[in-house]
């Protein structure tokens, strides 16, 4: 079945009322291509995606500092570890400490 909606600030409004059998379930919504924003429709590349995960783990390394080459070496973090290094990043945040 197709019928008429309307897109509003996050809601779609349907031109007639309907009744649902279910609460849930899928449907398909097609989009004018001239309603989204640019670049918004297009897929990333597998080098952008790539480029993309470079500049994360750029991001994570330097939040581990020191920490990253324990876990290059193969030797992984425990949640205790991630635990003292966030503390020891709010004793320096707060008190000053190092």
């Amino acid at each position: 079945m197709q019928i008429k909606a309307t897109y509003e600030n996050g809601a779609i409004n349907f031109a007639q009322p309907l009744r649902f059998k279910h609460r849930k379930f899928d449907v398909v919504v097609s989009i004018p291509e001239e309603e989204l924003e640019s670049g918004e429709s297009k897929a990333l590349t597998p080098q952008a995606v790539n480029d993309k995960a470079d500049t994360i783990r750029q991001q994570i390394d330097a939040i581990l500092g020191p920490y990253k080459d324990q876990l290059k070496r193969g030797n992984p973090l425990t949640a205790q570890d991630y635990k003292d290094i966030w503390h020891e990043h709010l004793e320096e945040k707060y008190l000053g400490r190092r």
